[in-house]
């Protein structure tokens, strides 16, 4: 064996201080940002303005944990599942396949998300809902480990902060995509695997892939053979084989999506939508190929990559802000839960605004069952234009309740209440309750769905 060169003498050396400590930690990283790098011009700047990058992130991970619940479009449909499949392990001790108190008993436990959700929910009573909040951001951590497992040159610090500047990621943290970060990360673990020729060890990490998401999963481990293929010049056959094999293993996962009532309630023409997300959430895996395929070109051109992947997440950070940093979850129908007017026996239509669904969350909690599940297009966000087509859509939903949050009362797009308030004068329904807090709880009348209710118009 031969002996160490320089730059390992001096980090084996040991450390007699704390300032010796701080220079080996300095001249570590800054070995690290050059390592696999060979030829570039090295420049102290983009060291600096890299290592400032890393620790933004990292900063921006530690603020989300400040957070028990943290507000985003999608985070209360993890944190509800994360609490029913605690409570179906620890006092049920079962999982069953529908959730009974979501889309009036038709929501499914699993439309996606079985991992990270059960795993979560094992630790939950440890943690509280923390834990939905710590997932994501281990989520996070992972699939930039899962990056540098796939692509080495990747975990120099220069080529890492650009990674971080990928608006999907961002977008993916303020939005609270908890699954999708999963699902990417074991892709990228996959990936990883299947270029090291251990096609075992991949195909269990592209099941786990799929699992997790099987459109952002699915879509991954298509892109990253794809890019394996380029990179090595060959036709992965052993990938695609062991791709192929996940897929026969992940059929449950794959069929959960595809039952989803959403799906039969809007139409397949809903996922076009899925899709285009897809499409965009696994440019990180896109990126990070390209970072690494051609980072003699990305050094060079350094400031100007930077700069325009800055300039990116700042503009998606302006359209989607991540509110949930300077917004707590906070009850939204406390009233309602005060009075002890949930009752079991009912069906109920909430609404409230984006990225307030804990209410929703709060309600399920207080034992009330949802006609609606945490999806969007579920929830159903529209106007209505007549009380024929409103009272059609509550019957489609097996609705008896709809709760109105007091902020959902002053919204001048939605005419909503109008509708409810025009099936009171219709006789079709009444207002039985006017809360504290400005939340207003109608009942339908029992036989007031009208004759004539067609399939729904499909979006």
């Amino acid at each position: 064996m031969g002996a160490p060169s320089s730059t390992e003498a001096r980090e084996l050396a040991p450390i007699t201080s704390p300032a010796d400590a701080v220079r080996r930690l300095v001249m570590v990283y800054r070995e690290r940002c050059w390592r696999d790098l060979p030829g570039a011009r090295r420049w102290t700047l983009y060291e600096v303005v890299a290592g400032l990058t890393i620790l933004g992130f990292l900063a921006f991970l530690g603020a989300i944990l400040t957070r028990s619940l943290y507000l985003g479009n999608d985070s209360a449909h993890s944190y509800a599942h994360v609490w029913f499949l605690q409570q179906a392990i620890y006092r049920d001790h079962w999982i069953p396949l529908r959730i009974p108190v979501l889309e009036a008993g038709r929501a499914l436990t699993f439309p996606y998300g079985m991992i990270p959700w059960l795993p979560t929910a094992v630790v939950r009573p440890l943690f509280g809902d923390w834990a939905v909040t710590a997932s994501l951001v281990g989520g996070a951590l992972f699939l930039v480990a899962g990056v540098w497992h796939w692509l080495p040159r990747m975990r120099s610090p220069l080529l890492t902060a650009i990674l971080l500047l990928n608006p999907q990621l961002y977008g993916g943290l303020a939005q609270f995509q908890l699954p999708t970060f999963w699902a990417l990360g074991f892709a990228c673990f996959a990936a990883g695997e299947f270029s090291r020729a251990r096609t075992a060890r991949g195909t269990s990490l592209a099941v786990l892939a799929l699992y997790a998401h099987p459109l952002i999963g699915g879509a991954a481990l298509f892109a990253s053979a794809l890019a394996n293929a380029e990179s090595e010049r060959r036709m992965p056959y052993r990938e695609a084989l062991g791709i192929a094999i996940a897929v026969v293993l992940a059929a449950p996962a794959i069929w959960m999506l595809f039952a989803t009532p959403l799906v039969r309630d809007v139409g397949f023409g809903m996922l076009s939508k899925p899709l285009w997300l897809t499409l965009k959430r696994i440019s990180v895996v896109g990126w990070a190929w390209a970072l690494s395929r051609f980072a003699s070109t990305a050094v060079r051109a350094w400031p100007l990559v930077f700069l325009v992947a800055a300039v990116a997440v700042g503009n998606d950070v302006r359209h989607a802000p991540p509110v949930g940093l300077w917004e707590a979850s906070e009850p939204r129908f406390a009233d309602v839960v005060a009075d002890d007017r949930v009752s079991p026996d009912a069906v109920y239509r909430v609404l409230t605004t984006t990225r307030h669904e804990d209410g929703m969350y709060e309600l399920m909690r207080a034992g009330a069952t949802l006609g609606q599940d945490f999806f969007d297009e579920s929830v159903w966000r529209y106007s209505f234009g007549d009380t024929h087509t409103y009272r059609c859509f509550l019957g489609e939903k097996r609705v008896d309740r709809v709760l109105v949050s007091g902020e959902w009362a002053t919204l001048q797009w939605s005419d909503e209440v109008r509708m409810l308030d025009g099936l009171v004068r219709e006789g079709g329904a009444a207002l039985t309750y006017r809360g504290a807090a400005g939340t207003l709880e109608y009942t339908l009348h029992p036989g007031s769905e009208p004759s004539g209710c067609g399939p729904r118009v499909r979006r």
